[in-house]
């Protein structure tokens, strides 16, 4: 994946997979103590084409290193838009849907106005075992406000938590992404494949 394809608001970067299950060269998503970063997907991967998708499913594989004791998160992002100012740092979407994955559980919040509010909480425990190598499925679909927005969190194929959002604040458009809290993690294979709005393959 190109980084011209990217917002560029987090400062990941390319490095040799020191985790040995992915694909030599991998993104490290990195952060500080107690820190967040995210980043956008705002051009068609491979092209310079404006990513304008609405229904999609994204996926991808990551993995942590042995080397390090991972106690963050890992977050997929759907329906990103809105973004901090350029001089606010990190650069962050205002309005989305954030699927946050820790050891101990997985929750879903929608970000409005930079403000998130928990929607599921799944006390699904995920252990984040080193050297793995797990696929990540988010499948974001339904536009219209009188409707309902979808999300479903698959890793490895298993569906671990999903949303109906039919609370009249859905977000109806924006870009894919993901973030880390509090550590490093190692991702590759990054796809977006559209859907309909009813969630089937285009």
């Amino acid at each position: 994946m190109s980084r011209s394809n990217w917002k560029g608001s987090s400062g990941f970067e390319a490095v040799n997979d020191p985790t040995g299950v992915l694909d030599r060269m991998c993104l490290q998503a990195s952060t500080g103590m107690y820190q967040r970063c995210e980043e956008y997907l705002i051009q068609e991967i491979g092209t310079s084409n404006t990513f304008n998708k609405n229904h999609y499913n994204i996926l991808f594989d990551f993995a942590i290193s042995a080397d390090e004791d991972f106690n963050g998160s890992l977050a997929i992002i759907a329906r990103a838009g809105n973004y901090t100012a350029v001089a606010t740092k990190p650069v962050m979407a205002q309005n989305c849907y954030i699927v946050n994955i820790t050891k101990t559980k997985i929750e879903i919040f929608r970000r409005i106005n930079n403000v998130s509010r928990s929607l599921v909480t799944s006390k699904v425990r995920f252990n984040f075992f080193p050297n793995i190598k797990y696929n990540v499925s988010l499948k974001c679909y339904g536009n219209t406000s009188v409707g309902a927005t979808y999300l479903q969190l698959y890793i490895n194929g298993q569906l671990l938590t999903s949303l109906i959002d039919s609370s009249g604040l859905q977000i109806t458009t924006g870009v894919p992404g993901f973030g880390v809290w509090n550590g490093s993690v190692y991702l590759n294979n990054f796809v977006v494949m559209e859907l309909d709005s009813s969630g089937f393959a285009v």
